[in-house]
């Protein structure tokens, strides 16, 4: 029991530093994050169509609606020579719509406007490591058309096309004591 005890504490302690997941924002819909992404396997709504296209032809309802979004609130922490540094970013809002129609027992379209990656990491102009990097800025909004056709009771096909609008910013310090150096050396001669 206690080296039970023991190895929870151990998984905790190492699982607690573990928090970030990057650029990726997986919000798919309210039902799909709640039940874990199993949206693949199983067809709630329109939502279904961002990652099994076919799903859309075996959805009971002819229209399906489904619209959302988030606040993600992120936080960076590095430590160095100068202690602790942290950012100050804003909330980002990552949204989703999904629609769907049945045109026929058999065939569905729909269309996907989602964002699933985007954030933004502001240092500040002032941080020890402002050289390498003193905010960015990542945008992406997918646009989905997509199409399903329902072969029989346990078999659908779908295609859906990616049209992706996409936006990166960076801002960095540039040091040029050391350039200003050489061109007055290279002037002075």
């Amino acid at each position: 029991m206690i080296k039970r005890i023991c190895l929870a504490i151990a998984v905790i302690a190492m699982a607690y530093n573990v928090k970030a997941e990057g650029y990726a924002v997986n919000l798919q819909g309210a039902k799909q994050t709640g039940m874990g992404h199993v949206g693949t396997a199983l067809n709630f709504d329109a939502s279904s169509m961002q990652w099994n296209p076919g799903a859309l032809a075996t959805l009971s309802n002819k229209y399906s609606f489904s619209l959302g979004g988030f606040g993600t609130f992120t936080k960076a922490e590095y430590t160095g020579l100068n202690g602790t540094e942290s950012t100050d970013n804003p909330t980002n809002t990552p949204f989703y719509l999904y629609g769907s129609m049945k045109v026929s027992e058999k065939l569905a379209v729909g269309l996907g406007v989602y964002t699933p990656f985007g954030n933004t990491m502001d240092w500040g102009n002032d941080w020890s490591g402002n050289q390498l990097i003193q905010d960015i800025t990542l945008k992406a909004i997918y646009i989905q058309p997509t199409v399903s056709y329902k072969i029989n009771d346990w078999l659908s096909v779908g295609a859906g096309l990616n049209i992706v609008y996409g936006e990166e910013d960076l801002n960095r310090a540039v040091n040029v004591g050391p350039l200003v150096d050489q061109l007055i050396r290279f002037l002075a001669q």
